[in-house]
């Protein structure tokens, strides 16, 4: 079912242990997957997406956890709207609201460790080591976007009156 199609007084955002363990074990891997010799730097800068695999991989939890984040209070607020009320989800606000609050937290998160400014604040720290890069932070900030919209599960909250059998 659409989400479109939703009631929206069943609409329900769930947040499930298995796409959090999923979304913190992809930076391991994608460290590991960087780490793989001969991986790196065959292809121009901007493609080269190995290198930038940890960028990819930080801003997977992130993004999920804004993401359920934003879609909860949009659903939240399309149930409490008075000028216009709704009786369905307006699936393409929600999305909207998903993707503008995951770029929000990705843009701040990777302005933190990928610009000069940043990485001043925190001195001496292992993050400071890290050299400025305008790539490595548009692959941040779009990674978190896309799992703000991608990740968090959107479904219908199944009432126990549908199961049951009144005859």
């Amino acid at each position: 079912m659409l989400l479109a199609e939703t009631p929206l007084e069943q609409a329900q955002v769930r947040v499930t242990p298995k796409r959090i363990l999923g979304t913190f074990a992809a930076v391991p891997l994608a460290n590991l997957i960087k780490d793989i010799p001969g991986l790196r730097d065959k292809l121009p800068e901007p493609f080269d997406v190995v290198d930038h695999m940890s960028n990819v991989g930080y801003g997977l939890y992130p993004g999920y956890i804004i993401g359920s984040i934003a879609a909860k209070l949009s659903i939240f607020r399309q149930k409490r709207e008075l000028i216009k009320p709704r009786s369905y989800v307006d699936e393409e606000r929600t999305k909207s609201a998903m993707l503008v609050a995951g770029l929000a937290v990705g843009s701040i998160l990777n302005a933190a460790v990928e610009t000069r400014y940043g990485l001043s604040l925190f001195g001496d720290y292992k993050v400071s080591q890290s050299t400025p890069d305008l790539i490595d932070f548009a692959y941040g900030v779009t990674a978190t976007g896309l799992a703000a919209v991608a990740l968090p599960e959107l479904h219908q909250q199944t009432t126990s009156s549908q199961y049951t059998n009144y005859e």
